[in-house]
């Protein structure tokens, strides 16, 4: 086995069935398991795997990832703290701000003990300020 790993450039809007096909090609010529990489999960795709058992591969690793998310607490089931890790669950086109995206809080603007008036999240790219309303879209990564 090659000590590096293989990759094969694709299109992101390649349909899924696309997808599996090529995945599926290349872990035919490269005689070893593959990954095939989505926004959200990565799914293994072996030698000797057909259409069919990657599309279940697919939909149980979805089915994983989803009980675990919906597992996660909402920003507005308890006070944010300094230091909390969050996830934005929809996409905000005011700020940039794509679901799943993934941040830090860095500041709490809170009175009374309980009563938050802003938090501002650090994400990769940018610094976004969000006040109560929007604490519905967020939830806590951990």
């Amino acid at each position: 086995m090659a000590d590096t790993v293989p990759t094969i450039p694709a299109v992101t809007g390649r349909s899924f069935e696309g997808t599996i096909a090529l995945a599926m090609q290349a872990a035919r010529e490269s005689d070893g398991p593959v990954v095939m990489l989505f926004s959200d999960i990565a799914v293994q795709v072996d030698p000797a795997d057909d259409a069919a058992t990657i599309a279940r591969n697919y939909d149980e690793t979805v089915a994983l990832v989803l009980v675990r998310l919906t597992d996660m607490p909402l920003v507005t089931d308890r006070v944010p703290i300094r230091g909390d890790i969050i996830e934005t669950l929809v996409d905000d086109h005011s700020t940039r701000t794509m679901k799943g995206s993934i941040g830090i809080v860095t500041d709490v603007d809170a009175g009374a003990p309980g009563e938050v008036f802003k938090i501002v999240v650090r994400f990769a790219r940018r610094t976004v300020d969000y006040v109560p309303e929007d604490f519905k879209d967020l939830r806590y990564v951990r």
